[in-house]
């Protein structure tokens, strides 16, 4: 059996994009010190502490944005990589239970990033990257709705071409 696009694609996709959130997080949350600590020396000239100012801005952007680029990247690729299995419809229950555990591990995800987010320590860089929360807060949504646009074209495209005369 062919398996370029599944269910382990979808569970890649949450794993990934859970560690990048949190990874982008913490390496947002240190810029973020880093450029507090340097406007706070009494020692760094003006120009240092308005360049990592201004470096820190664009980080925010390119950390935000980054993500949104990666997660829009890997729907499209799962989406293309299911159009080119050909699966018995007799699978499609394991599938559904497969996206049923998999909608379920994307909410404590959600949740885990939720929580972190909502922490004291990282509240103002977490509202600062508007797309990362809002798609960790959507992940569940997400992962339904992807898998069911990844089973429709899985065990749709089974027939293979339409040919019409």
């Amino acid at each position: 059996m062919n398996n370029e696009g599944s269910i382990k694609d979808l569970a890649f996709i949450i794993t990934f994009v859970f560690v990048i959130a949190i990874v982008g997080l913490m390496v947002f949350k240190i810029s973020s010190e880093f450029t507090t600590q340097i406007n706070n020396m009494d020692q760094a000239p003006e120009m240092a502490k308005e360049g990592t100012t201004q470096v820190n801005g664009y980080f925010t952007s390119v950390i935000d944005e980054g993500f949104l680029f990666v997660v829009i990247g890997l729907a499209i690729l799962s989406i293309a990589l299911a159009a080119l299995v050909k699966v018995h419809p007799v699978f499609l229950v394991f599938f559904i239970i497969a996206l049923v555990i998999l909608i379920s591990v994307s909410m404590v995800l959600a949740n885990v990033y939720e929580e972190m987010a909502s922490s004291d320590i990282l509240k103002v860089e977490a509202d600062q990257l508007g797309f990362m929360s809002n798609t960790m807060l959507y992940l569940p949504w997400f992962v339904a709705g992807l898998g069911s646009l990844i089973a429709i074209i899985m065990y749709k495209s089974r027939g293979g071409p339409v040919q019409f005369r």
